[in-house]
């Protein structure tokens, strides 16, 4: 005969873990309003933490590619420069007069303001300042007229992708990077990372690295004058870095630099240090801008 079980005893569930599914179905317990809470707040917490870390890791491979960039500018720029320091000049009547001369040939050699590069289409000297004649009128000619605003970057590249300065070892990579126009008048420049041009100040006389720290990177020694001490003028090649400040038509990626005259203007005193216009270059504008920016020089200013 079949035993029947007491009413009032409660049949066990057949598989492990049923009755508590039921009584979550049943609605006798849950995730509370504050458990929801806490594991919102932690997901949110989480997923700053990997946006910062993604972030970051961003604006170092920024700063990496840029840095690379300006190195490879840098390469061409340099072995142009140091040319000079054994070439002789045949009408220089003293070691004074060859240094002059020979800072007149650079300006116009390796430009970084359009005005000298205009008064290169009435007298040259060289193959190059004739390429840069060259391209000049043929932007002149289109009904473009460059600006002071990038005018250091937009010289750089016309010098290295015209100019056929130190016979462009490097323009196959060069030619690779990103290039634009930024302000939309004719004359193209080597872009950084960020997105803002590459700029170029041929005698930056008034650097200070790090930026704002009141003390000039080079000495007061006018570049091939004899008798020179400390560390010589050489060009600067930087980037405005993250922040992208521009200063405008006075200046450029904040650096102060006349960029309305000339180098070759200023004749004698053309690349001295203590003379005008020499001294407005690349002097530190106040609100800090230049802080974050990237130079060729940065490496030896820590040395």
């Amino acid at each position: 005969m079949r035993k029947l079980l007491p009413t009032n005893v409660t049949r066990p569930p057949l598989f492990p873990g049923a009755g508590r599914a039921t009584a979550l179905a049943s609605g006798s317990h849950g995730f509370s309003l504050v458990e929801l809470l806490v594991v919102i707040s932690i997901m949110l917490v989480l997923m700053g933490l990997t946006g910062a870390a993604v972030s970051g890791a961003r604006s170092s491979q920024n700063k990496q590619a840029t840095q690379a960039l300006i190195a490879k500018l840098d390469a061409v720029i340099t072995e142009q420069f140091a040319r000079y320091a054994t070439r002789s000049v045949a009408d220089a009547t003293t070691a004074i007069d060859r240094g002059n001369k020979l800072r007149m040939e650079i300006s116009g050699d390796l430009p970084d303001r359009w005005v000298d590069v205009s008064a290169l289409t009435a007298t040259t000297e060289s193959p190059h300042q004739r390429a840069y004649a060259a391209a000049y009128k043929s932007l002149v000619d289109a009904g473009k007229r460059p600006t002071n605003q990038y005018a250091g970057a937009e010289c750089l590249f016309m010098i290295i992708m015209r100019g056929s300065i130190a016979n462009c070892l490097d323009c196959s990579d060069l030619s690779s990077e990103k290039i634009g126009d930024k302000d939309k008048d004719g004359a193209f420049e080597f872009w950084d990372a960020w997105g803002n041009p590459i700029g170029f100040i041929l005698w930056p006389a008034a650097l200070e690295l790090p930026a704002g720290s009141g003390q000039k990177f080079f000495s007061t020694s006018t570049p091939f004058a004899p008798g020179g001490t400390g560390r010589t003028m050489r060009p600067l090649i930087y980037s405005a870095g993250p922040d992208g400040t521009d200063q405008g038509s006075s200046g450029d990626f904040g650096f102060l630099c006349n960029a309305g005259n000339g180098n070759r203007a200023a004749g004698p005193n053309c690349g001295n240090p203590v003379a005008s216009p020499a001294s407005q270059f690349a002097k530190p504008a106040a609100d800090g801008s230049a802080d974050d920016n990237l130079t060729n020089l940065d490496a030896e200013a820590k040395l």
